[in-house]
Protein backbone atom coordinates (compact mmCIF):
# COMPACT_ATOMS: atom_id res chain seq x y z
CA UNK A 1 0.00 0.00 0.00
CA UNK A 2 1.41 3.44 -1.05
CA UNK A 3 1.15 6.68 1.11
CA UNK A 4 -1.53 9.24 -0.34
CA UNK A 5 0.71 11.85 -2.53
CA UNK A 6 -1.53 14.35 -0.52
CA UNK A 7 -0.70 13.19 2.58
CA UNK A 8 2.87 12.97 1.75
CA UNK A 9 2.90 16.35 0.70
CA UNK A 10 1.04 17.94 3.94
CA UNK A 11 3.31 15.85 6.13
CA UNK A 12 6.95 16.73 4.61
CA UNK A 13 6.32 20.19 2.55
CA UNK A 14 6.42 22.51 5.36
CA UNK A 15 9.58 22.87 5.95
CA UNK A 16 13.68 21.31 5.54
CA UNK A 17 13.48 21.01 9.40
CA UNK A 18 10.34 18.61 9.20
CA UNK A 19 11.77 16.21 6.35
CA UNK A 20 14.90 16.53 8.83
CA UNK A 21 13.16 15.28 11.57
CA UNK A 22 11.06 12.82 9.31
CA UNK A 23 14.33 11.33 8.37
CA UNK A 24 15.64 10.87 11.75
CA UNK A 25 18.75 12.43 10.45
CA UNK A 26 20.40 14.71 13.25
CA UNK A 27 23.23 16.54 11.52
CA UNK A 28 21.73 17.11 8.06
CA UNK A 29 24.97 17.99 6.48
CA UNK A 30 25.73 14.43 6.41
CA UNK A 31 24.01 14.30 3.59
CA UNK A 32 26.01 16.53 1.40
CA UNK A 33 28.95 15.12 2.37
CA UNK A 34 27.92 11.73 1.14
CA UNK A 35 25.96 12.92 -1.69
CA UNK A 36 27.67 12.23 -4.89
CA UNK A 37 27.26 12.81 -9.19
CA UNK A 38 24.67 15.41 -8.03
CA UNK A 39 22.25 13.40 -5.87
CA UNK A 40 22.05 11.17 -2.96
CA UNK A 41 21.62 7.66 -2.83
CA UNK A 42 22.10 7.56 1.01
CA UNK A 43 20.06 4.86 2.06
CA UNK A 44 18.54 7.19 4.82
CA UNK A 45 16.53 8.97 2.05
CA UNK A 46 14.77 5.45 1.04
CA UNK A 47 12.80 5.00 3.64
CA UNK A 48 9.13 3.43 4.52
CA UNK A 49 6.67 5.16 6.50
CA UNK A 50 3.97 3.57 8.48
CA UNK A 51 5.27 -0.07 6.30
CA UNK A 52 4.18 2.27 2.83
CA UNK A 53 6.86 3.38 0.29
CA UNK A 54 8.00 6.53 0.02
CA UNK A 55 11.15 7.76 -1.65
CA UNK A 56 13.32 10.66 -0.84
CA UNK A 57 16.17 11.87 -3.17
CA UNK A 58 18.65 14.88 -1.90
CA UNK A 59 20.09 16.78 -5.05
CA UNK A 60 23.48 18.46 -4.63
CA UNK A 61 25.28 20.77 -6.80
CA UNK A 62 28.41 24.16 -6.43
CA UNK A 63 26.13 25.78 -9.50
CA UNK A 64 22.72 27.25 -7.59
CA UNK A 65 21.91 28.19 -11.27
CA UNK A 66 21.80 24.76 -12.87
CA UNK A 67 19.99 23.16 -9.38
CA UNK A 68 17.48 25.83 -10.13
CA UNK A 69 16.80 25.17 -13.98
CA UNK A 70 16.18 21.81 -12.63
CA UNK A 71 13.72 22.52 -9.64
CA UNK A 72 11.86 25.10 -11.83
CA UNK A 73 11.20 22.38 -14.25
CA UNK A 74 10.01 19.82 -11.52
CA UNK A 75 7.77 22.67 -10.38
CA UNK A 76 5.99 23.52 -14.23
CA UNK A 77 5.57 19.93 -15.03
CA UNK A 78 3.78 19.44 -11.55
CA UNK A 79 1.50 22.34 -12.59
CA UNK A 80 1.01 20.81 -16.09
CA UNK A 81 -0.36 17.26 -14.30
CA UNK A 82 3.26 15.09 -15.52
CA UNK A 83 3.83 12.80 -12.44
CA UNK A 84 6.82 14.35 -11.12
CA UNK A 85 7.81 14.27 -7.30
CA UNK A 86 7.06 16.81 -4.73
CA UNK A 87 9.79 19.56 -4.08
CA UNK A 88 10.56 20.07 -0.42
CA UNK A 89 10.07 24.07 -0.03
CA UNK A 90 12.45 25.80 2.97
CA UNK A 91 10.29 28.62 4.80
CA UNK A 92 13.55 31.02 4.56
CA UNK A 93 14.63 30.47 1.04
CA UNK A 94 12.25 28.39 -1.33
CA UNK A 95 13.76 25.10 -2.39
CA UNK A 96 17.54 25.52 -1.97
CA UNK A 97 19.58 26.04 0.63
CA UNK A 98 23.60 26.18 0.73
CA UNK A 99 25.16 23.29 3.33
CA UNK A 100 28.20 23.74 5.44
CA UNK A 101 30.27 22.59 2.22
CA UNK A 102 28.82 25.68 0.45
CA UNK A 103 27.28 23.47 -1.95
CA UNK A 104 23.48 24.09 -2.72
CA UNK A 105 21.03 20.89 -2.03
CA UNK A 106 17.28 20.73 -2.90
CA UNK A 107 15.20 17.84 -1.84
CA UNK A 108 11.76 15.82 -3.76
CA UNK A 109 9.88 13.41 -2.54
CA UNK A 110 7.29 10.75 -3.79
CA UNK A 111 5.56 8.11 -3.15
CA UNK A 112 5.90 4.61 -5.18
CA UNK A 113 8.35 1.49 -5.94
CA UNK A 114 11.39 1.55 -7.93
CA UNK A 115 13.00 -1.33 -10.14
CA UNK A 116 16.04 -2.77 -9.33
CA UNK A 117 17.43 -2.08 -13.27
CA UNK A 118 17.61 0.04 -15.53
CA UNK A 119 15.95 -2.51 -17.88
CA UNK A 120 14.13 -4.33 -14.91
CA UNK A 121 10.43 -2.91 -16.26
CA UNK A 122 7.80 -4.99 -16.56
CA UNK A 123 6.11 -5.27 -20.33
CA UNK A 124 3.18 -2.97 -18.65
CA UNK A 125 5.51 -1.13 -17.09
CA UNK A 126 7.22 -0.29 -20.02
CA UNK A 127 4.49 0.64 -22.08
CA UNK A 128 3.14 3.19 -19.47
CA UNK A 129 7.09 4.58 -19.25
CA UNK A 130 6.78 5.00 -22.84
CA UNK A 131 3.36 6.97 -23.03
CA UNK A 132 4.77 9.37 -20.35
CA UNK A 133 7.56 10.26 -22.20
CA UNK A 134 5.56 11.31 -25.28
CA UNK A 135 3.61 13.29 -22.83
CA UNK A 136 6.28 14.89 -21.38
CA UNK A 137 7.65 15.67 -24.38
CA UNK A 138 4.73 17.45 -25.78
CA UNK A 139 4.55 19.44 -22.72
CA UNK A 140 8.42 20.17 -23.26
CA UNK A 141 8.31 21.34 -27.16
CA UNK A 142 6.36 24.63 -25.12
CA UNK A 143 8.49 25.07 -22.44
CA UNK A 144 10.73 27.90 -22.09
CA UNK A 145 13.09 28.08 -19.46
CA UNK A 146 14.15 31.20 -17.62
CA UNK A 147 17.64 31.30 -19.29
CA UNK A 148 17.67 29.06 -22.51
CA UNK A 149 20.18 27.40 -23.84
CA UNK A 150 21.42 27.89 -27.03
CA UNK A 151 20.42 24.84 -30.36
CA UNK A 152 22.45 22.10 -30.31
CA UNK A 153 25.01 22.04 -33.35
CA UNK A 154 27.34 18.85 -32.80
CA UNK A 155 25.76 16.02 -31.77
CA UNK A 156 29.28 13.95 -31.60
CA UNK A 157 32.66 15.32 -30.83
CA UNK A 158 34.28 12.51 -32.95
CA UNK A 159 37.86 14.41 -32.01
CA UNK A 160 37.40 13.87 -28.04
CA UNK A 161 36.51 10.63 -28.84
CA UNK A 162 39.31 9.75 -30.79
CA UNK A 163 41.94 11.51 -28.40
CA UNK A 164 40.51 9.23 -25.78
CA UNK A 165 40.64 6.04 -27.35
CA UNK A 166 43.89 6.65 -28.57
CA UNK A 167 44.91 8.11 -25.06
CA UNK A 168 43.62 4.62 -23.55
CA UNK A 169 45.54 2.76 -26.18
CA UNK A 170 49.01 4.23 -25.33
CA UNK A 171 48.06 3.63 -21.66
CA UNK A 172 47.60 -0.29 -22.82
CA UNK A 173 51.12 -0.12 -24.36
CA UNK A 174 52.95 0.39 -21.37
CA UNK A 175 50.63 -2.29 -19.01
CA UNK A 176 53.11 -5.57 -19.18
CA UNK A 177 49.96 -7.40 -18.55
CA UNK A 178 46.64 -7.35 -19.51
CA UNK A 179 43.57 -8.48 -17.27
CA UNK A 180 40.74 -9.52 -19.43
CA UNK A 181 38.98 -6.11 -19.98
CA UNK A 182 42.49 -4.53 -21.56
CA UNK A 183 42.40 -7.11 -23.52
CA UNK A 184 38.80 -6.63 -25.13
CA UNK A 185 39.89 -2.80 -25.00
CA UNK A 186 42.92 -3.19 -26.82
CA UNK A 187 40.92 -5.25 -29.79
CA UNK A 188 38.03 -3.31 -30.07
CA UNK A 189 39.26 0.10 -29.88
CA UNK A 190 41.18 0.45 -33.09
CA UNK A 191 38.16 -0.74 -34.81
CA UNK A 192 36.49 1.97 -33.04
CA UNK A 193 38.61 4.60 -33.71
CA UNK A 194 37.97 3.56 -37.45
CA UNK A 195 34.45 4.12 -37.55
CA UNK A 196 34.88 7.60 -35.85
CA UNK A 197 36.97 8.37 -39.29
CA UNK A 198 34.12 6.81 -40.91
CA UNK A 199 31.81 9.08 -39.52
CA UNK A 200 33.75 11.84 -40.08
CA UNK A 201 33.11 11.43 -43.76
CA UNK A 202 29.65 11.99 -43.44
CA UNK A 203 29.00 15.24 -41.51
CA UNK A 204 25.78 15.63 -43.13
CA UNK A 205 24.60 12.99 -40.99
CA UNK A 206 25.41 15.39 -37.89
CA UNK A 207 23.92 18.38 -39.36
CA UNK A 208 20.30 16.32 -40.34
CA UNK A 209 20.34 15.06 -36.84
CA UNK A 210 21.12 18.17 -35.33
CA UNK A 211 18.53 19.72 -37.56
CA UNK A 212 16.10 17.49 -35.44
CA UNK A 213 13.46 19.19 -33.20
CA UNK A 214 14.77 19.71 -29.65
CA UNK A 215 13.12 20.18 -26.59
CA UNK A 216 14.55 20.43 -23.03
CA UNK A 217 15.04 16.85 -21.84
CA UNK A 218 14.94 14.93 -19.29
CA UNK A 219 18.59 12.70 -20.54
CA UNK A 220 18.48 9.42 -18.39
CA UNK A 221 15.05 8.09 -18.83
CA UNK A 222 15.33 4.59 -17.41
CA UNK A 223 13.26 2.30 -14.93
CA UNK A 224 15.31 3.15 -12.50
CA UNK A 225 14.26 6.65 -12.54
CA UNK A 226 10.73 5.88 -12.57
CA UNK A 227 8.89 5.28 -9.49
CA UNK A 228 5.65 3.03 -10.34
CA UNK A 229 2.08 2.91 -8.36
CA UNK A 230 0.43 -0.64 -7.51
CA UNK A 231 -1.24 -0.82 -10.57
CA UNK A 232 2.36 -0.23 -12.74
CA UNK A 233 1.93 2.72 -13.90
CA UNK A 234 4.28 5.61 -13.87
CA UNK A 235 3.68 7.31 -10.70
CA UNK A 236 6.51 9.67 -10.82
CA UNK A 237 9.30 10.83 -12.88
CA UNK A 238 12.91 11.48 -10.97
CA UNK A 239 16.41 12.38 -11.04
CA UNK A 240 16.57 15.48 -13.79
CA UNK A 241 19.72 16.02 -12.80
CA UNK A 242 20.69 16.01 -16.60
CA UNK A 243 17.54 17.84 -18.23
CA UNK A 244 18.78 19.90 -20.92
CA UNK A 245 18.31 21.32 -24.43
CA UNK A 246 18.73 17.95 -26.35
CA UNK A 247 17.44 16.30 -29.43
CA UNK A 248 13.68 14.72 -29.14
CA UNK A 249 14.57 11.61 -31.51
CA UNK A 250 17.51 11.00 -29.58
CA UNK A 251 16.37 10.69 -26.52
CA UNK A 252 13.52 8.06 -27.58
CA UNK A 253 16.39 6.58 -29.42
CA UNK A 254 18.52 6.51 -26.13
CA UNK A 255 15.16 5.20 -23.68
CA UNK A 256 14.58 2.41 -26.20
CA UNK A 257 18.03 1.26 -25.65
CA UNK A 258 18.19 1.96 -22.08
CA UNK A 259 15.34 -0.24 -21.48
CA UNK A 260 15.35 -3.06 -24.20
CA UNK A 261 18.86 -4.07 -23.14
CA UNK A 262 19.63 -7.92 -22.74
CA UNK A 263 21.68 -7.03 -19.83
CA UNK A 264 21.87 -4.33 -17.58
CA UNK A 265 25.27 -1.91 -18.32
CA UNK A 266 25.96 2.13 -18.55
CA UNK A 267 26.57 1.90 -22.49
CA UNK A 268 25.24 1.66 -25.92
CA UNK A 269 27.42 -1.24 -26.57
CA UNK A 270 24.62 -4.76 -26.03
CA UNK A 271 22.14 -5.99 -28.17
CA UNK A 272 18.29 -5.10 -27.20
CA UNK A 273 15.04 -7.13 -27.23
CA UNK A 274 13.53 -5.95 -30.62
CA UNK A 275 10.40 -7.09 -28.81
CA UNK A 276 10.50 -4.45 -25.76
CA UNK A 277 11.46 -1.42 -28.43
CA UNK A 278 8.60 -2.07 -30.29
CA UNK A 279 6.72 -2.02 -27.26
CA UNK A 280 8.11 1.27 -26.15
CA UNK A 281 8.28 3.11 -29.61
CA UNK A 282 4.68 1.89 -30.39
CA UNK A 283 3.22 3.18 -27.11
CA UNK A 284 5.14 6.76 -27.18
CA UNK A 285 4.07 7.08 -30.65
CA UNK A 286 0.43 6.45 -29.47
CA UNK A 287 1.09 9.79 -27.85
CA UNK A 288 3.52 11.52 -29.35
CA UNK A 289 4.63 10.38 -33.24
CA UNK A 290 7.59 10.76 -34.67
CA UNK A 291 7.95 12.16 -37.79
CA UNK A 292 9.59 10.25 -41.35
CA UNK A 293 12.64 12.09 -40.97
CA UNK A 294 13.34 11.31 -37.04
CA UNK A 295 12.54 7.85 -37.68
CA UNK A 296 14.90 7.32 -40.99
CA UNK A 297 17.82 8.92 -38.05
CA UNK A 298 17.11 7.10 -35.39
CA UNK A 299 19.61 4.40 -36.46
CA UNK A 300 22.26 6.46 -37.03
CA UNK A 301 21.50 8.33 -33.60
CA UNK A 302 22.06 5.02 -32.05
CA UNK A 303 25.26 3.77 -34.35
CA UNK A 304 26.92 7.29 -32.96
CA UNK A 305 25.68 6.27 -29.60
CA UNK A 306 27.62 3.28 -29.62
CA UNK A 307 30.70 5.19 -29.95
CA UNK A 308 30.20 7.46 -26.77
CA UNK A 309 32.79 5.24 -24.94
CA UNK A 310 34.90 7.95 -23.60
CA UNK A 311 33.05 7.99 -20.09
CA UNK A 312 34.20 4.18 -19.46
CA UNK A 313 37.62 4.78 -20.77
CA UNK A 314 38.21 7.96 -19.05
CA UNK A 315 37.14 6.36 -15.72
CA UNK A 316 38.93 3.09 -16.00
CA UNK A 317 41.96 4.01 -17.27
CA UNK A 318 42.67 7.93 -16.63
CA UNK A 319 40.91 8.22 -13.20
CA UNK A 320 41.70 5.55 -11.50
CA UNK A 321 37.66 4.15 -10.86
CA UNK A 322 37.65 0.36 -12.12
CA UNK A 323 34.49 0.35 -14.64
CA UNK A 324 35.32 -3.11 -16.01
CA UNK A 325 31.75 -4.35 -14.83
CA UNK A 326 30.57 -1.58 -16.54
CA UNK A 327 32.42 -2.28 -19.68
CA UNK A 328 31.05 -4.50 -22.71
CA UNK A 329 31.96 -7.68 -21.98
CA UNK A 330 31.84 -9.60 -25.23
CA UNK A 331 33.88 -8.86 -28.35
CA UNK A 332 30.26 -8.69 -30.32
CA UNK A 333 29.08 -6.57 -28.46
CA UNK A 334 31.62 -3.80 -29.21
CA UNK A 335 30.20 -3.47 -32.85
CA UNK A 336 26.80 -4.60 -32.17
CA UNK A 337 25.17 -1.21 -33.65
CA UNK A 338 27.25 -1.39 -36.67
CA UNK A 339 26.21 -5.05 -37.51
CA UNK A 340 22.82 -4.85 -36.42
CA UNK A 341 21.32 -1.11 -37.45
CA UNK A 342 19.46 -2.69 -40.42
CA UNK A 343 17.58 -5.07 -39.08
CA UNK A 344 16.92 -2.68 -36.00
CA UNK A 345 15.62 -0.36 -38.57
CA UNK A 346 13.43 -2.84 -40.35
CA UNK A 347 12.07 -4.90 -37.41
CA UNK A 348 11.59 -1.95 -34.69
CA UNK A 349 11.36 1.18 -36.92
CA UNK A 350 9.62 -0.63 -40.06
CA UNK A 351 11.91 1.43 -42.67
CA UNK A 352 14.62 0.83 -44.43
CA UNK A 353 17.74 2.02 -45.28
Amino acid sequence: MLINSEETHELLSDDLTGLHKFLNISNPDEIELGSKKGFSNDPKLVTRYADKSLFIRCYTSNKPDHLQKQIDLIKHLRLSSFPVPFVCENKQNGSIYQGVLGNYIAYEYIDGTIVNTANGTTNKQLESMAKNLGRYHQIAKSYQPVNPQEPITDYLDEEELEKIAIGTLETLARKDQYDPIDELVAHALPQKIALINRVRQYPQINTAITSLPQVVTHGDYHGLNIIFNDADEVQGVIDWEDSGLWIRAAEVQAAIVMNSKAEDSEHFNVPIDFNRARIFLNAYESVYPLSPEERKLMPFIGLLDSLRIDFLLSNHYFLGRNMAEHMPNDPNYWFWWEKNMKKYAQEVLAISL
